[in-house]
């Protein structure tokens, strides 16, 4: 009698192949997904704190320097975005900032009825001419890309907003985005 037949060893090749593919080193290509950013009050006080902190600091030595995190940001946008789109009749939940390698990535669900889409924007911040510059490098709506001239108009509004909270006194020199932190170096005249 035979052990093994033909299709027990084609099924033994194709487990092998399958759990090789699982645990080799195609596996250790794929990003392991990150645990979602906690979304609290404290956090979101705390966001607002430094700012404030920082404002009075710069007042006195004259030096700009914040640093803020995913969880500090991403529960302001939480607690302050959503009630803002509330307000319009617009919900979003489960939103997320992610701070790394030099990008911020903004996620979440969006619902405008019946319709609910889950859009992911990144843009990467920089300091040009002592301001901050952002510049949206994709955004997408669930499988839909957004096009290119859509993005650079996405950046002018992020822009123009930026520049009309900063004061005109402010020199914005550095802003460097990396391992959930993101920290703006800048002076007051």
């Amino acid at each position: 009698m035979r052990l093994f037949t033909k299709p027990s060893w084609l099924v033994l090749a194709i487990a092998g192949l399958l759990l090789g593919l699982a645990c080799g080193p195609l596996a250790r290509q794929l990003p392991t997904p990150l645990p979602p950013v906690p979304v609290s009050t404290q956090a979101a006080g705390r966001l607002e704190d430094k700012l404030q902190q920082a404002a009075a600091t710069a007042q006195v030595s004259g030096d700009i320097r914040i640093t803020l995190t995913e969880e500090e940001l991403t529960s302001y946008i939480a607690l302050q975005l959503s009630q803002s789109l509330a307000e319009r009749g617009l919900t979003i939940s489960n939103p997320q900032v992610r701070l790394r390698d030099g990008k911020l990535t903004l996620s979440g669900t969006y619902r405008v009825d019946p319709v609910t889409v889950n859009p992911v924007i990144t843009l990467s911040v920089t300091a040009v001419n002592g301001r901050p510059v952002a510049n949206v490098e994709s955004a997408n709506f669930g499988i839909l890309p957004v096009p290119g001239a859509l993005l650079s108009q996405v950046s002018q509004n992020i822009n123009q907003t930026l520049a009309q909270q900063l004061p005109a006194n402010a020199t914005i020199t550095s802003v460097t985005i990396a391992d959930g932190q993101m920290t703006i170096l800048g002076t007051i005249h």
